[in-house]
């Protein structure tokens, strides 16, 4: 056998190689996929909700009612060489937020920006306070939404459940109140808390803003 038939066999055997990996790399997507459709199933037995499957190789999602507002739970990859993923509730809300509002874990840089006089409003509370920074454009009514004694439960319980302790609560542009939570939740259980906490959440919002 020459060197060229040699190349060629290798480069020929590589081909394959690389074929079967992506295939294989398909067949368990759509494995994945096809259990987190069947999480979100059984999760919308329970609250009357929908599971949408947006397109062939998307992930599906789920839609329901809470506190009588489109509510979705909508799984979220960065994309990349190196993505991260995150599960996220999504509440459209009536009218635009009347403020800015975050809610996201304090770590080690946040620590130092409060020392150096950065914004963190507070609540009161001793447990959600030292675990959590809000940046707020109105600190009299972000205070008045840390005030429900219910929301800060939620969020606190929110920080706990899944792999990740990360949590991020924010109102958006586009008119929503916005829950994260990093990497996948898929567990039907964990799935079925992460609605009910959020669904919380909302409450808390909406009760404290009249």
């Amino acid at each position: 056998m020459d060197e060229g038939t040699v190349i060629a066999v290798f480069v020929g055997g590589g081909a394959a190689l690389v074929v079967v990996i992506v295939v294989a790399a398909i067949k368990f997507s759509a494995r994945s996929r096809e259990r987190r459709r069947q999480a979100l199933e059984l999760v919308a037995s329970q609250i009357n909700g929908e599971v949408k499957l947006p397109g062939r190789w998307a992930e599906p999602l789920l839609s329901w009612e809470s506190q009588g507002l489109p509510a979705a739970l909508i799984y979220y990859s960065s994309g990349g060489q190196h993505p991260q993923y995150y599960t996220r509730l999504l509440y459209t809300l009536a009218a635009p937020p009347p403020f800015k509002f975050k809610v996201y874990l304090e770590g080690v840089l946040q620590k130092l920006g409060k020392k150096l006089g950065g914004q963190d409003v507070q609540s009161g509370d001793p447990r959600f306070d030292g675990v959590f920074i809000v940046k707020a454009s109105d600190e009299l009514r972000a205070q008045m939404v840390l005030g429900d004694a219910a929301l800060r439960e939620a969020m606190l319980q929110l920080k706990d459940l899944g792999q990740s302790k990360h949590t991020v609560l924010e109102t958006q542009k586009q008119g929503a109140l916005q829950i994260e939570k990093m990497n996948w939740i898929e567990a039907p259980e964990e799935l079925r808390s992460l609605v009910a906490l959020g669904d919380q959440v909302l409450a808390g919002y909406l009760k404290a803003l009249g």
